[in-house]
């Protein structure tokens, strides 16, 4: 994914080839999107490939739309970043994801001082790339020191877990938890010799 010069709370969200690109609502090739989003906008945002790139001066003197948040790429030097997930070198996890309604939740923290009250958030986490009638267990950590490395079942450390045997594919858990908190998942495989829970 293209990323250049990007100030706090850019994040690309995807690229969009021009053979590809609204196929389905109009009929002649359109240019190649950088699809993004910061943390200003409730929507992603898209900017025209071509002429994304471009230097500092005249990224903040040309840009398309007035905004106070300017985002481009440098002309001459490029960057770019993969994520590639969670840290798994043994192969334990499965892929999970954990999706909200909103985008938006108080603002409570010291930064900002706009002391927002915290809130329940709902949201569904979601559990892919399983085989129907395997057991699996979603181990769920309140805290980033929480989570091991490897070897999840018998390290502990977690807050919840949940077992379940899985009836196709994927699996979905309906979740609420406070804004304020931190929530982190793991989905692994559970066998004969796991520990029980």
């Amino acid at each position: 994914t293209p990323a250049g010069f990007t100030p706090a709370g850019f994040t690309p969200a995807g690229f969009t080839p021009a053979s590809r690109l609204n196929s389905c609502l109009c009929t002649r090739r359109r240019p190649a999107k950088l699809l993004y989003n910061d943390l200003h906008s409730n929507s992603t945002l898209v900017a025209d490939l071509a002429t994304f790139a471009k230097d500092r001066a005249r990224c903040r003197r040309a840009l398309p739309w007035k905004q106070r948040f300017e985002y481009c790429l440098p002309a001459s030097v490029d960057y770019g970043y993969r994520v590639h997930g969670n840290h798994d070198p043994a192969g334990e996890l499965l892929p999970a994801r954990l999706v909200v309604p909103a985008w938006y939740e108080p603002d409570y923290s010291r930064e900002d001082g706009k002391h927002e009250p915290p809130t329940p958030l709902v949201g569904t986490l979601a559990v892919s790339g399983l085989a129907k009638g395997e057991r699996y267990a979603i181990l769920r950590y309140t805290s980033a020191s929480a989570v091991p490395a490897s070897g999840f079942l018998r390290a502990g450390g977690w807050a919840a877990r949940t077992d379940f045997v899985a009836e196709g594919e994927t699996h979905e858990q309906r979740l609420v938890f406070m804004s304020n908190s931190s929530q982190l998942f793991r989905c692994v495989v559970l066998s004969d010799s796991s520990p029980a829970h």
